[in-house]
């Protein structure tokens, strides 16, 4: 048995699979019952992990680890989004491989990578040019924005409440989620940051702060980007890398 959210969508499709064999009244009564509740975890693609650690400074992600290079509250992560067929990609790697090193003797600072193609993470989505076309006609040609479609839920749900409905955004399908990040094709480049303010105070947010990438695409720039968001890197801890 299966639940399915938002099951008309490419973007934000969520399924809840019972893994409880043979499926009964009794399961089935369960399942809907902790989902209504909010107790189920959604199943998503994975990838096998690695069947031994990778060479070199990144840290090789699948769907099923995702959450487990950022056990401290105070870490960061700078995730690379690919598709193994994609020259984009292939182009983006020694950049990313090169702010990889630089950044290696920062250990709260975690680089990794993930093949997009194979791999589900929650509250992201890179969109294949197959997806990006269907959003499009739906959305609107102003929905484009640079090399980034950033959707973010707040804003678009105060417009609806005010009765705004000519918003670029089919409200019944796509946006009718919580807090999702949909890139235009690959790669991408997203930062995890954490909030220093609620950690001072001795809380622990459920989640990282999620900040997409879309500047130039050159290992200055990144670097720049990542002392302008990071709670934890500052430009004497990266002096010496940068002048490498």
């Amino acid at each position: 048995a299966v639940i399915v959210e938002n099951p008309s969508s490419r973007i934000s499709k969520v399924q809840f699979v019972c893994e409880d064999k043979p499926l009964t009244r009794g399961r089935l009564e369960r399942l809907i019952r902790d989902y209504r509740g909010g107790a189920l975890r959604p199943t998503r693609k994975s990838a096998p992990p690695p069947l031994q650690a990778e060479q070199g400074h990144t840290v090789k992600l699948v769907g099923s680890t995702f959450v487990e290079p950022l056990p401290p509250p105070n870490s960061e992560m700078l995730l690379f989004v690919y598709s193994p067929w994609c020259a984009h990609s292939t182009k983006l790697r020694p950049v990313f491989e090169e702010v990889a090193t630089r950044l290696a003797h920062i250990p709260e600072l975690v680089t990794a990578e993930l093949d997009g193609t194979v791999n589900e993470v929650e509250d992201v989505n890179v969109v294949s040019y197959q997806n990006l076309v269907d959003l499009r006609r739906r959305a609107g040609p102003n929905a484009w924005n640079g090399d980034s479609l950033l959707r973010p839920p707040s804003s678009i749900r105060g417009k609806k409440d005010e009765g705004q409905r000519e918003s670029l955004w089919d409200f019944d399908r796509d946006v009718s989620l919580t807090d999702v990040i949909a890139a235009d094709g690959y790669p991408a480049l997203l930062f995890y940051t954490y909030d220093q303010e609620e950690e001072d105070l001795g809380k622990t947010k459920e989640r990282k702060t999620v900040v997409f990438y879309d500047g130039v695409r050159d290992v200055q720039s990144i670097l720049e980007f990542l002392l302008m968001h990071s709670k934890i890197l500052t430009r004497e801890r990266l002096f010496n890398s940068l002048q490498m």
